[in-house]
């Protein structure tokens, strides 16, 4: 489920979401994007591709601030190459409508204006009202939190993929749900190296 910010909503009208941005009819004429993580820089390259006018804005220093440095600035370098606006190291304060789009506002007083906004400040899970912690299993902000067996605290629920605070990757998943089934099968099971997990 996509993450908001502290009095930013969401409307899928002018201020979307990365599912709005999935079901759009169109390719905007321009875009801020809330975010310069890898949901963020996908979209901004995809949308430079069809001739958007994109604009990201990043809270931390680097783009793809998760990943190395290194490579991070590659892709800073890439993305000034190809046009692709962005701003670091200034968080976001406010977003309002205009005659014709949205405008965003920076804590540092800098605004910037565009067709929409599309946030993309990361993904959640959807474990709410679901009787997790109903049969008393072990939650943290919305995750189920399990061992690296992928275990609950209850011994016969285990939990994968999105649902747990490791990397939300389809791969990540899929191998999290077979370590699962062969622990069950009586297989020797090895924990994932998620240091080693391509992204």
């Amino acid at each position: 489920m996509p993450k908001s910010l502290p009095g930013l909503e969401i409307d899928g009208n002018r201020i979307i979401s990365s599912d709005h941005a999935l079901v759009l009819d169109r390719v905007p004429q321009s875009a801020i994007i809330l975010g310069g993580g890898v949901i963020g820089v996908e979209f901004a390259s995809a949308w430079k591709s069809f001739g958007a006018d994109v604009t990201i804005i990043e809270g931390l220093k680097h783009l793809a601030p998760l990943e190395d440095e290194n490579s991070s600035k590659l892709l800073e370098r890439a993305f000034r190459k190809r046009g692709i606006k962005f701003n670091l190291g200034t968080f976001f304060s406010k977003a309002e409508y205009t005659e014709s789009g949205v405008k965003v506002t920076l804590a540092d007083g800098k605004e910037f204006e565009a067709e929409v906004l599309l946030v993309a400040v990361g993904r959640g899970p959807v474990s709410a009202g679901l009787g997790y912690e109903e049969q008393g299993v072990a939650m943290d902000r919305g995750y189920v939190l399990v061992d690296e067996y992928m275990r609950t605290n209850v011994p016969t629920i285990s939990a994968v993929g999105d649902l747990v605070p490791t990397l939300q990757l389809a791969h990540v998943g899929f191998a999290e749900g077979i370590l699962v089934a062969e622990r069950l099968a009586g297989l020797k099971a090895v924990p994932i190296d998620y240091d080693g997990v391509p992204g």
